[in-house]
């Protein structure tokens, strides 16, 4: 920047020494084990998310609030657990996520958030073996199968069934576990997993909504985009989009008449997302594909309700997680959220 005037100068001077400033403001509270003002407004933010979660319960169990500052011992802890991980605030979240889960075990036992009522869909997943029997019962049954196929090189195959239920969950539930008590009871099932389309009452609306009420890796949000490829090189590059921006791409082996002339479907899931900022992301993707000659033939949304087995993914999962930009599955670096300097080392944290 060239200096035009004086009152540039004394503008850059004062930039300049504000920076300086709050660079040796962080410094000494570094190294005098304290936090700044920026830092005790986040990590007040944060706090009062426990906090409200408290007062909830509150009014819930006893229909007031009878004690506005039963939690105000978790703001020191947490100032503490900042200080002593070198300032890294994914220490804090884990922290706060542990408390959210103790408060919503204790919530649902007054107002339970699975009571959603609508159509539901449901796969039961069996390992694969005796496939000719398990076709046989299901024809019989009047039940449809796929195969769902997840990689072309490793042959990885799951082999489940597809039907449509509606009801409360929690009678839907019931009814798959007699179902499979008394048609599958011979097969070793795998997963069972319930996906209730976004539309139902009761389907997180928001983030916060799905952070502070629902499990972070069986409960997700997921859609499915039915393509048709017809060339070699068309299937390079939608394998290519998916792995640019983390979606998953699977066939249905029941229906392969060619493996480059056939319908793909690419799917997208959502683990910290509500049903508002879902539906944004949807729209987000279906114009990518759409910029990029994938026009989706047909869109299935989702929210995943129940997941067993999520893990059964995980080598589907690897396929097309090179990249770490990501729209579903989160691929991070470093910290999940951040305060001070990016540079800064912080300690290791452990793996699930």
């Amino acid at each position: 920047k060239y200096v035009i005037d004086d009152d540039d100068e004394d503008n850059l001077y004062h930039i300049s020494t504000e920076l300086k400033s709050n660079t040796i403001n962080q410094l000494l509270c570094d190294a005098l084990h304290m936090t700044t003002r920026d830092e005790d407004r986040i990590l007040k933010y944060l706090f009062h998310g426990l906090r409200y979660l408290d007062i909830g319960e509150q009014l819930i169990r006893t229909k007031s609030i009878y004690d506005f500052k039963r939690v105000s011992y978790a703001l020191s802890e947490i100032k503490q657990i900042f200080i002593n991980n070198m300032k890294n605030i994914d220490f804090v979240v884990d922290y706060l996520k542990n408390k959210s889960d103790e408060y919503k075990r204790i919530i649902d036992e007054f107002v339970p958030t699975n009571i959603i009522n609508g159509e539901f869909k449901v796969h039961i997943t069996i390992r694969n073996r005796n496939i000719q029997k398990f076709l046989n019962i299901c024809k019989i049954n009047n039940i449809k199968v796929i195969c769902i196929h997840l990689n072309d090189e490793d042959h990885i195959e799951q082999v489940m069934t597809s039907s449509y239920h509606v009801g409360i969950y929690s009678d839907i539930v019931e009814q798959m576990k007699t179902l499979i008590t008394d048609t599958f009871n011979d097969f070793d099932i795998t997963r069972l997993k319930i996906k209730s389309l976004p539309s139902n009452n009761g389907i997180p609306e928001n983030d916060i909504d799905k952070l502070f009420f629902w499990d972070k890796k069986s409960n997700y949000f997921e859609f499915h985009y039915k393509i048709f490829i017809k060339s070699k090189n068309k299937l390079r590059q939608l394998k290519k989009l998916c792995q640019q921006q983390n979606l998953y791409l699977s066939y249905n082996a029941f229906e392969k008449p060619s493996i480059y002339n056939m319908y793909y479907i690419v799917t997208m899931r959502l683990f910290n997302s509500g049903r508002r900022n879902a539906l944004i992301d949807n729209n987000t993707i279906i114009q990518y594909l759409t910029r990029n000659d994938f026009l989706p033939l047909k869109v299935e949304q989702y929210f995943v309700v129940y997941d067993s087995n999520i893990n059964l993914d995980k080598r589907w999962k690897r396929i097309t997680s090179d990249l770490p930009q990501s729209k579903s599955e989160i691929v991070r670096i470093g910290h999940e959220y951040r305060i001070g300097d990016i540079r800064r080392k912080v300690p290791k944290r452990s793996t699930e």
